[in-house]
Formats: structure tokens, sequence, C-alpha cells
């Protein structure tokens, strides 16, 4: 297969049918003519723990067992506490690495969750605007580009969306600051484009994926946070900002050479932020009795489970306030079989207290590790909303019938959907009683799993493919393009567009 011009366009977190929804009603023009003239497929992002692994799997072309990471907080190995899991611990290499070691100059814009490329063959840029910047925030190479960036268009105007905005004037101020991020970033890319001429050039656009979060409420009219007094006085500020990212793309696909063939992805879905989180690992342990109980608590254990009564929890808070946070206060999972992890929240992921695996385990692993998650799987399919009577999970399933992660990954062992039919302020059931915990969040939408992706160019027959494809396999099919081929790695070209 011979080389050619290979671009790339992601819109993070932009979800498929919003986007149908938006070309229909004339929003998307730019959009809705490569949805008419050009390949699409569904893509497959890994069950229950996709809001984490998406963008790594793209760019490494390996499944989350491998790169390691499935939510942005993640529990250590042999505890029971968490932490933030940075793009440095990432397992794997980027596809722009293997171009450049095959001689193909790369030019690669705000693709999340990268870590910068100093001696890349081309132009690398980080988080200028991402979603989630990493800890060690904007960066680009060479440090001509960088120089040109802050220079002459500046710094993101803002570097979280997680800001309280509940006015007309204040969401409005978001959206136009939203559209001025992606045309910031349009500049980026190309004064990148100027600097390099590459033959892969990238380049992501996350605003999707903030307006998505923050705004969803005042899209969608059956959302319990709706507000229609702001949406009078404003209009729908999601497809106003979808329409400001149609009209970049327009202008970045402007810029490729006639002959390049370009895959724009829809890195994954967005929907209504409704979720029991707040109130289900309280559930998760009135649970405890109706499981199999394995081995007793330790001392460590029971004394985690004392300190975890409200009285106590008081008490210990007074005691880290008088002789410091770094006091070793038990963490309260210890003494339990099984406890809440953090796996962003589309899924709830609950951990098993193995023995052998954590620090105080209880349930032993082989049969009785087996028939703990079934008996556990039962009692969460019985677990109801509080205020509708309806199941609180859409789906309940073992992790590693999913992914082929080793038995020793500090993940979730068992992963549940929750129901996104009405908000869970609370969750009952006949064996638990009700558990109360209303979300007080910012968020108004949370994330759905599959992505849609479209490919135009020549030698690419239009038209959707009868198949859904991975997240994985895209960027081998990016490198294919331009003549390079990725051993070692899980995802594969998708053959009906490298033909």
């Amino acid at each position: 297969m011979t080389s050619a011009n290979v671009w790339f366009v992601g819109l993070d977190s932009l979800d498929a049918d919003l986007l149908r929804e938006a070309v229909a009603a004339g929003r998307c023009p730019n959009l809705g003519a490569l949805l008419t003239r050009g390949a699409t497929a569904v893509t497959k992002n890994s069950t229950g723990l996709y809001v984490g692994a998406v963008w790594p799997s793209f760019s490494t072309a390996t499944n989350c067992a491998r790169h390691g990471r499935a939510c942005y907080e993640q529990l250590t190995a042999r505890s029971y506490r968490s932490r933030i899991f940075g793009v440095r611990q990432l397992r794997g290499e980027p596809f722009w690495k293997r171009a450049n070691e095959a001689g193909v100059r790369c030019a690669i814009v705000d693709l999340p969750k990268s870590l910068l490329s100093a001696e890349m063959n081309g132009a690398h840029v980080v988080d200028w605007g991402t979603h989630d910047p990493e800890e060690d925030g904007f960066g680009a190479a060479p440090v001509s580009l960088e120089r040109t960036i802050r220079d002459e268009i500046g710094p993101s105007p803002f570097r979280s969306c997680d800001e309280v905005r509940r006015t007309a004037p204040e969401i409005a101020r978001f959206r136009d600051d939203l559209i001025a991020r992606a045309r910031g970033r349009e500049a980026i890319f190309a004064a990148a484009l100027a600097q390099t001429q590459p033959t892969i050039a990238a380049i992501a656009f996350s605003e999707p994926h903030c307006s998505g979060h923050q705004l969803w409420h005042l899209h969608d009219p059956s959302h319990n946070r709706h507000d229609a007094r702001i949406v009078a006085e404003i209009g729908d500020p999601l497809l106003d900002v979808l329409s400001a990212i149609d009209a970049s793309v327009g202008r970045v696909l402007a810029l490729a050479p006639p002959d390049a063939k370009i895959l724009v992805l829809a890195s994954h879905g967005m929907g209504r932020h409704y979720d029991g989180a707040t109130c289900f690992d309280a559930a998760l342990e009135r649970l405890e009795p109706f499981l199999p109980e394995g081995v007793g608590p330790s001392l460590y254990g029971r004394v985690a489970r004392l300190l975890d009564r409200p009285r106590s929890r008081r008490w210990s808070r007074s005691l880290r306030k008088r002789f410091g946070r770094g006091l070793p206060i038990p963490p309260r999972a210890a003494g339990r079989t099984s406890f809440m992890v953090p796996n962003n929240e589309a899924w709830a992921g609950v951990r098993v207290n193995v023995v052998g695996r954590e620090p105080h385990g209880r349930i032993r692993p082989g049969e009785e590790y087996d028939t703990y998650l079934e008996r556990l799987a039962v009692l969460l399919g019985e677990l109801r909303n509080g205020a509708t009577g309806n199941p609180v999970f859409e789906t309940i399933v073992r992790t590693d019938t999913l992914h082929p992660l080793p038995h020793a990954e500090p993940l979730p062992d068992l992963l549940a959907e929750w129901s996104r039919t009405a908000p869970i302020d609370s969750i009952t059931s006949r064996r638990i009683g009700i558990v109360e915990g209303r979300y007080k969040g910012l968020r108004t939408g949370d994330h759905r799993s599959d992505g849609l992706a479209i490919v135009v160019g020549p030698g690419i027959p239009a038209g959707p493919l009868s198949r859904a494809v991975l997240t994985e396999d895209l960027a081998p099919t990016l490198l294919a393009w331009a003549g390079v081929d990725w051993p070692g790695v899980d995802g594969r070209p998708i053959a009906e567009w490298c033909g």
C-alpha cells in the first residue's frame, strides 16, 4: 500500500445521536456532508471502563488491560486507597512514536491523555485546552512552536470547566469561551502545519466534552435541572458550541491536501448525568449480611469499621485536625467484604476484599470468590430507585468476563451500568431499606459508551460498515494509510478502509 497524507480530527465525547440531531436541524453542515459522502462505523470502547480508557486505547492501540488506565483515579495495588492516574503511568507507546520510528513526520495537537514527545519528528502540543489536563499542563515541541503559541495565541480561555455557572450571562460566557478555545486550537494547528509539513496531522477538540458535561440539562427539556428561562434568553448553548465546532472542523479540513485520507472520530457519547454514586457504597455495605462472610475481619479491619461509624468519623476527623492529615486512620474498606472503587460515574465499580490480594482480605480466591460475585450480582439486581421503583442498574457484569485483566490489577471486580431514566437520589430494596444521597455536583451530562468514526478519502467506499470497529483499530488504520505497519499492538488496520 502506498503512503498518503493522513488527517485525524478527534471530537472528544461528541455524542453520535446529538450529532445526527444537529445535522438534521441544519446546525452542522460540514459534519453532515462528511456523513453523507463518507464511510462510517460505530466504534466500540471498553465496556464499563470506557470513560478513562478511550483515549489511551486510541493512541496506543492497546486495550485497557495493557495500557492500564480505566479511570482518572484508581485503587493503589495492595491497598484500600486510590490515587490519581497520571499520563506518565500509561503503558504502551502512542502511534506518533511508531510513525517517527518509520521516518514519518507528524503534527499532533491536543490529543487527550498525551505525554509531550519533546523529540518529535514534527510538532506536538499537549494540554493547551483539553478537558482534563494533566498535572504538567501545557507543553509544545519544538521550542519555536511553543514560543509562537505563547506569544501569538496565548493561553486557553480557562483550565477547568467545573465551575459554578447558574445565570444566563455566566453560561453564555462559558459558551463563548468554549468557542474561542476551539478557534485558538485551530490557530495552533495551522502553526504546527506551517512549521512541519507533516504526513500525519491530528487535532482533537475537547469542547464537546466540556459542553456535554455542563450544558446537557439546557439541551434536554426532560432533564431534572432543565431551565427553560435560560434557554429562552440565550438559546441552546450546547448546540451553539456544536455548530461552532462544526465550523472549526470545516476550516481545519480545508487545509488538508486534496488526496488526504481523513478520519473524524466522535470518541464516545454523552447523556443525562443520572446515577446513584453518592449513596451506592452505603447500600453496598448494607448488603454485607446477605453475602458470604469469608474470613472474619482482622483486628485492623474491626478498628476500621468502628472508626467508620458516624460518631467515630467525627472523632477521627478531630484527631486529623489536631495531629495532621498524616495520621494513619484505617481505611473503611479494610473491614468489609467488598467496597466501591473509583470508576468515573457512568458505571459503578465494586472491588472484592480478596485474601492474598488486599492487605486484610476477607473472601478467599477461587470458588468462594466466584460464589460471592454471583450472589452480589443478584443482590445488586434487586436494588431500586427510591423515587420510581425501577432498577438502578441496566447491566451487571464481571470485569474478567469482558477484559483480560490480571487478577491482581487494582480495578473493579464487578461493573454495574447505571440506569439513566431518572435521577437516583435514593436506593432501596427489601433487604437494605432505603439509602439516600442526592447528587449535588455541577455536571448535568455524563458519558455513554459507543463512538462514531467517519472516513473520507481516495479509494474508501462510502456508506456504513456492517460491523462495529474497536477503538484500538483506528490508529493502526491511520498508520497503514501512511505506509507504516505496527506490530505488537492489539489493534489492526480496518480492512474495508485499507484496500
